[in-house]
């Protein structure tokens, strides 16, 4: 796991020491206003890029990255260690089986150890690869067939949420997704076959649709969760070689680029705005 990533936003108050007491004091409260100001400006610079440039990554990053307070005159930025390498990227090509099998999730059977991993075909379309899009659309077809919504919720004949296991669904050939070049997102197989893992299984083979009890909504009605799910199992027979191997994620640089946005805020902004409200 990566260490975090942190930005200090800090106090100094060596360049007012020349200032009459009063002007001291309100100075100060100055400063730790715009310190304070500076981490959420950083913080909402950070979140609008990973917005923008980010897909699958984004919700992740988004929901991780934070910003908090070490004193009334010290502020961070912090991207925690479990999602600082949606900042670092990853090297192209990284092999994932063992940090796969080093999950506290993976267990050891009888033919070794194991984990099984589920993949979401749910999500929503800004958090999504173009490819995983694609076989978003192919899920929402086939529900559709059976008179479904792919993200409405689905309830019983009193209103209440349905909950477990509700769809088992079977994605045709003709209708599935098709692999059109040689790269990420499209599999093993030949170009114009379904999309396959490995086993020649297609990406969509045994799609479950399930309902979780998520407790109750702001109005006090119960709600729940709603989930696409396949799910493909990682054990340690696998290559490293060959099998789960990313093609890596480019370096985003958001904690850089947040020091240079931070440098420029300072001096573009907070700088002048207390050098007027101190009359200088």
């Amino acid at each position: 796991m990566s260490d975090p990533k942190v930005f200090i936003a800090q106090l100094d108050i060596s360049q007012i020491t020349q200032l009459s007491e009063d002007l001291q004091k309100k100075a100060v409260e100055l400063l730790k206003l715009e310190v304070h100001n500076l981490a959420i400006s950083t913080h909402e610079e950070m979140t609008r890029w990973a917005n923008n440039e980010l897909h699958d990554r984004r919700e992740k990053f988004v929901q991780g990255v934070r910003y908090e307070k070490i004193s009334d005159s010290t502020w961070m930025v912090v991207i925690p260690s479990n999602i600082a390498w949606i900042d670092d990227g990853l090297p192209s090509p990284f092999p994932m089986l063992q940090h796969l099998l080093a999950s506290p999730k993976a267990k050891n059977g009888k033919n070794g150890r194991y984990i099984i991993i589920p993949i979401e075909h749910n999500k929503g379309v800004a958090d999504n690869t173009p490819h995983g899009n694609e076989l978003r659309s192919a899920v929402q077809a086939e529900l559709k067939k059976r008179g479904v919504m792919l993200d409405r919720l689905e309830r019983d004949g009193a209103g209440q949420p349905k909950l477990g296991l509700l769809h088992k669904l079977t994605i045709p050939d003709n209708e599935h997704p098709v692999k059109t070049h040689e790269g990420p997102g499209m599999g093993k197989g030949a170009v114009g076959d379904p999309r396959q893992g490995k086993t020649g299984a297609t990406f969509l083979t045994r799609a479950r649709v399930y309902q979780n009890d998520a407790g109750k909504d702001l109005n006090g009605a119960k709600t729940a969760t709603r989930h696409v799910f396949t799910f493909r199992t990682v054990t340690d027979k696998q290559d490293p070689a060959t099998d789960w191997v990313h093609p890596g994620l480019k370096n985003m640089h958001f904690m850089d680029r947040a020091y240079t946005h931070a440098v420029k805020e300072w001096e573009t902004k907070a700088v002048p705005r207390i050098l007027a409200d101190l009359g200088l």
